[in-house]
């Protein structure tokens, strides 16, 4: 939606609040939120969401041919990124 923006020579003022205020990825950081988003279907659903599997996580660096390091990494960096999602979606306490 960014390219098309930008295609259409929008000035940033115009574009939707979302495409305005997201942050931007250091070079090769699009692996792991692209791995994030795959992955976050595997989730079990219930009265709140669940953490993503970590079988999921395996399978998936299996899938995608991931070698020892970057199957860790990966593992890593979802499970940190899967915590933070979980909190922040958890039901507030008042």
């Amino acid at each position: 939606m960014a390219l098309q923006c930008e295609k259409q020579n929008l000035p940033a003022e115009r574009w939707p609040k979302f495409l305005r205020e997201m942050p931007t990825l250091l070079c090769g950081l699009d692996l792991y939120m692209t791995a994030f988003s795959d992955l976050s279907t595997c989730r079990a659903m219930g009265l709140s969401p669940g953490p993503i599997p970590y079988t999921s996580i395996l399978e998936y660096c299996r899938f995608h041919g991931f070698d020892h390091e970057t199957s860790l990494r990966m593992t890593i960096h979802l499970t940190a990124m899967d915590h933070s999602y979980l909190k922040h979606k958890s039901p507030k306490k008042e």
